[in-house]
């Protein structure tokens, strides 16, 4: 009797679907899968149409059946079958470009994605590209993925195929995944991956798929940000950019080199469609700027007023904050005299909550409410800031959430951004007259943390402005590595190093050593020792002040290095300055075509003392040097004095987001100058 309703069901479900376009798969009790049309189904068998004919399979040898959704293209065996004029169009294309193409991975045959956006701020999304795969790195274009919210978007695979010389391999349901990104952690599970992999994609073959992403609404939780390039470093044949909106939506575009495009009136749509075709790929070069700074791609929003955002993230965390009670007991529970300052309460947050990695962008844009989250110890790291901004609030401290936008350095205009720009939560905090910007991190002083060239929107009751954190000076805080030596005749170098931090407390990345095991801990040091030189072996460390966040890090640690110092003959020891090693990896490449970056305001500075053995004297030492490009500087300061030489290092650089290509060539020769240098030995000659 159960059978036969199951049987019923199925029945049903094959009149709805109708049959004659069903993918279907029966999967058999001995393992077996077999794929066609499903026929019928009756209490005694199972009847499916495959290629070979009508086959029929017992019930109770059946384990279950798939019904599957039929795509365009399912039903097609070889080319001759194709009946879509734009794969029929790049069919004929690839087999020329291919010939023209030749040390390509996969050429760009069509790609084109069509945003239409309408009155009631739904939307829909199409993507579709056509590849030919020329190369074996050509093969992963027969992947693709596309990532969507579950409660507001949906994604649906249009079709999927590859066509080979002699068959056509189309995708099936079972094929396609749709997953969590953040599977493991069953309390945020909002953001889905739909992803499939098509089989039959080999060399000279072409792949074609299209999906759909359909927006339920666009909204103050839900913005509008889509960007499309047209630049690869494989060739594109055919690029469009297409976006279709109702006459009622202010949609804003940021264009970077790309031609003017064809605009339009449909019914109520505007439309504006961005085209270009044969575009050659760039060659990926070292030190690249941002490249939708200056390559071809356009970006659309859907703008949002900042200060409404502001006032409606400041609502939101009023709604949230409800258990401001339990925080306020927790608080005097550890600090029963009241007065926590501003470094106990981070303190005491880092170290009683941690992150379990999941971004702003991987769940939902706001925090779960106080009362969930003060039941976990591991939540979302912009949650951490929420319950950091609620402690500091309790201790009396008028903390202030911010969210944190793009770097200062964007090219797009501050009058596109949504929330969508923003990708993270800091807690504003006056801290005994110093204005800081903290999250808790439980390897980091609250002390030791900057928002530098940020933009940051204030949350506010009353709504506020963006505001632009101009970038820190090279110098606010760094440094002082020491390194004492003593080098004995047989070229032996023991070695000492300390620290010193100017600034604010540094040496924060030994408190990930926190919770190592000591032989852990042993490697690490060792680790160290064989940067220095290969030959280097720890003899002793310390490492005091690094599992708690109230203590300052001290370091030091002791190296010996055999055969440091090498002998030329019977009378000299020829030796490098250790720790002083300049790559020019870089810039290898003679000149270049691209814009390259040295991004962010630095200053290093660098001590080595060396204690040289008794009986001998310098033969030969490099000159001290000097030299700056600009927006880099470089001092190397040798001196020699009774026996001991000093060295002094400094290292300067000014923030240069872009530079042209016309600059290579000074920065190219700055930088073997100082691997030149770097690269000098210091000659000794027994006496």
């Amino acid at each position: 009797m159960k059978k036969l309703f199951i049987v019923s069901i199925i029945i049903a479900l094959l009149a709805s679907a109708g049959l004659a376009k069903d993918r279907d798969i029966v999967y058999l009790n001995d393992g077996s899968e077999h794929i066609g049309s499903l026929v019928k189904i009756t209490e005694q068998e199972v009847i499916l149409n495959m290629r070979e004919g009508e086959v029929s399979f017992a019930v109770d040898s059946v384990r279950s059946i798939d019904i599957g959704s039929w795509r365009p293209g399912d039903d097609w065996d070889n080319r001759l079958d194709i009946d879509d004029p734009l794969l029929e169009s790049a069919l004929e294309t690839a087999d020329m470009a291919s010939r023209e193409w030749t040390s390509a991975g996969y050429i760009t045959l069509y790609e084109k994605a069509t945003l239409t956006v309408h009155e009631d701020l739904s939307a829909d999304y199409v993507v579709r590209y056509i590849y030919y795969i020329a190369n074996e790195r050509g093969k992963d274009r027969a992947n693709f993925s596309m990532n969507y919210y579950e409660d507001v978007q949906n994604v649906e695979v249009d079709f999927a195929r590859s066509v080979g010389l002699a068959s056509i391999s189309t995708v099936a349901d079972n094929a396609i995944e749709d997953g969590s990104t953040t599977a493991w952690l069953a309390d945020y599970q909002r953001r889905r991956v739909k992803k499939f992999a098509l089989t039959g994609a080999s060399l000279g073959s072409v792949v074609d798929y299209q999906l759909t992403k359909h927006y339920d609404r666009f909204d103050q939780w839900n913005p509008l940000h889509e960007n499309w390039t047209f630049y690869d470093n494989e060739p594109k044949i055919e690029s469009i950019f297409e976006v279709k909106y109702h006459s009622s939506v202010p949609l804003m575009f940021h264009e970077v080199e790309v031609p003017k495009p064809k605009t339009g009136k449909e019914d109520n749509y505007s439309t504006r469609e961005y085209r270009m075709e044969n575009i050659e790929p760039y060659v990926s070069e070292t030190m690249l700027p941002n490249l939708n700074w200056f390559m071809p791609n356009v970006t659309v929003t859907l703008p949002q007023d900042l200060q409404e955002l502001s006032a409606a993230y400041y609502a939101k965390i009023v709604e949230l904050s409800d258990a401001i009670n339990l925080v306020e007991s927790r608080l005097s529970a550890q600090y029963p005299s009241g007065n926590a300052s501003v470094e106990n309460v981070y303190n005491f947050v880092s170290e009683n909550f941690s992150s379990n990695g999941v971004s702003i962008r991987d769940f939902y844009p706001y925090p779960n409410s106080l009362s969930v989250l003060l039941d976990r110890s591991r939540i979302a790291s912009y949650e951490m800031d929420f319950v950091l901004y609620a402690f500091l609030k309790a201790a009396g401290h008028n903390p202030q959430l911010v969210l944190v936008g793009p770097g200062i350095d964007t090219k797009i205009p501050e009058n596109m951004f949504n929330l969508d720009f923003f990708t993270s939560l800091a807690v504003k905090v006056d801290d005994n007259g110093v204005t800081r910007y903290i999250s808790p991190n439980e390897y980091r002083r609250y002390d030791n943390q900057h928002l530098n060239g940020q933009f940051v929107l204030p949350v506010s009751e009353q709504g506020a402005k963006l505001v632009k954190i101009d970038r820190l000076p090279g110098d606010h805080h760094y440094t002082v590595p020491s390194y004492n030596c003593q080098l004995l005749p047989d070229g032996t170098l023991f070695l000492q190093y300390t620290e010193k931090h100017i600034g604010e407390t540094g040496s924060d990345y030994f408190r990930y050593q926190k919770n190592r095991k000591p032989r852990e801990i042993d490697n690490h040091f060792d680790a160290m020792a064989k940067n220095i030189d290969e030959l280097a072996h720890i003899v002793d460390y310390k490492l005091e002040g690094h599992k708690n966040l109230s203590e300052e890090v001290d370091v030091s640690y002791r190296v010996e290095i055999p055969g440091f110092a090498v002998s030329a003959g019977e009378e000299i020891l020829a030796f490098k300055l250790p720790t002083v090693n300049f790559s020019a990896s870089q810039v290898g490449a003679s000149e270049r075509n691209l814009p390259f970056s040295r991004p962010g305001n630095s200053y290093s500075e660098k001590h080595i003392t060396i204690r040289l053995p008794e009986g001998y004297e310098i033969e030969y030492i490099p000159k001290s040097v000097k030299f700056s490009v600009g927006y880099r500087t470089f001092e190397g300061k040798i001196e020699v004095e009774n026996g001991i030489l000093q060295y002094t290092q400094i290292s300067e650089g000014k923030h240069s987001p872009m530079l042209a290509p016309k600059e290579y060539t000074k920065y190219k020769e700055f930088e073997e100058q100082r691997a030149r240098f770097a690269d000098n030995w210091i000659l000794l000659r027994k006496i």
